[in-house]
């Protein structure tokens, strides 16, 4: 493949890795939203609704979560794209911070 095409091929990859992961933090913070408004309906003094309270916690903790890796792994195609102008250093720390953050999750549901 000449390297121009390479090149083109490459930033395409790149723009849609990029799609891929803002689509991923665009519905976890719709999620996000729609969990405060779930929680805002509890009623904290029914044993039921605190047992989705303790539900809610949970897969807000998990979205949060989700957010911080995503938000580290969009920093790779941003810079690669020419959009950020973060160093190397910088993105080998998010690559770390996300690779640790994925490695965890997988830990969790095998436990």
């Amino acid at each position: 493949m000449p390297p121009i095409a390479q090149a083109r091929v490459n930033r395409n990859a790149q723009k849609l890795w990029m799609t891929g992961i803002a689509a991923s933090i665009l519905h976890s913070l719709y999620q996000l939203q729609a969990m405060q408004q779930r929680e805002s309906r509890i009623v904290k003094t029914v044993a039921d609704d605190k047992l989705e309270g303790e539900k809610i916690r949970k897969e807000r903790a998990k979205l949060q979560t989700q957010l911080l890796q995503d938000g580290c792994d969009i920093i790779l195609p941003a810079t690669g794209l020419g959009l950020t102008g973060f160093d190397d250093g910088i993105v080998g720390a998010a690559g770390v911070v996300s690779s640790y953050l994925g490695l965890k999750a997988a830990w969790q549901k095998t436990a």
